[in-house]
């Protein structure tokens, strides 16, 4: 599975990411997490490519990711089959902080 994580700095997006995974881990996946950022942390863009696979990862970078959480807009653009918006963690949960609550409703979405 490829997932891809986009925001800018600030929002929580690496935090995001290494909580899937760490998930994944607990739950026996190989997982490899990729961070890019901007030079300006505060606001500038950020991604995060995490692959995790029942066996050994013989690529971590991500051509087209099956998942694309978007938290925020960057300049990179991603090909991906499906996409979760910040809109829709905010719609589901009323606030745009990943607190437990956003973070298990996007685990369920995950199916981890």
């Amino acid at each position: 599975m490829k997932i891809i994580i986009t925001g800018t700095g600030g929002q929580g997006v690496k935090y995001l990411a290494k909580k899937i995974a760490q998930k994944l881990i607990e739950k026996k996946f190989e997982v490899s997490l990729i961070i890019s950022y901007d030079a300006a942390m505060e606001g500038g863009d950020i991604y995060c490519q995490l692959v995790y696979f029942e066996r050994k990862i013989e690529n971590p970078l991500i051509d087209k990711a099956d998942i694309l959480i978007e938290l925020g807009k960057i300049k990179k653009e991603f090909e991906f089959e499906k996409k979760i918006t910040a809109e829709e963690i905010k719609e589901k949960f009323h606030d745009m902080r990943l607190n437990e609550a956003g973070f298990e409703f996007l685990v369920e979405e995950l199916e981890l």
